[in-house]
């Protein structure tokens, strides 16, 4: 993960669910998957410095099979940075 973004969303205190509840309000055209210009209005509204270019780059990295997508369950690890997964 992008130093300054393990750094800023790491710290948050929040249970698996309080995280599942964030993936599911960020799908917004529920697909069961965010894609990278929703994980970036997710992440905004936890850190408003946070720049497309930074999500484009943490989306190559987590989207390991090239989908372009993240699931609930990668995006929960992301967040939780692997604390509760």
């Amino acid at each position: 993960m992008l130093p300054f973004l393990e750094d800023e969303l790491c710290s948050q205190e929040e249970s698996v669910e309080e995280l599942r509840d964030k993936f599911r309000e960020a799908d917004a055209d529920g697909s069961g998957f965010l894609s990278a210009s929703e994980l970036w209005a997710a992440l905004k509204k936890m850190d408003p410095g946070v720049e497309l270019n930074d999500i484009v780059s943490l989306m190559s990295e987590l989207d390991v099979d090239g989908d372009g997508q993240l699931g609930i369950d990668e995006f929960v690890a992301l967040l939780s940075c692997g604390d509760h997964v």
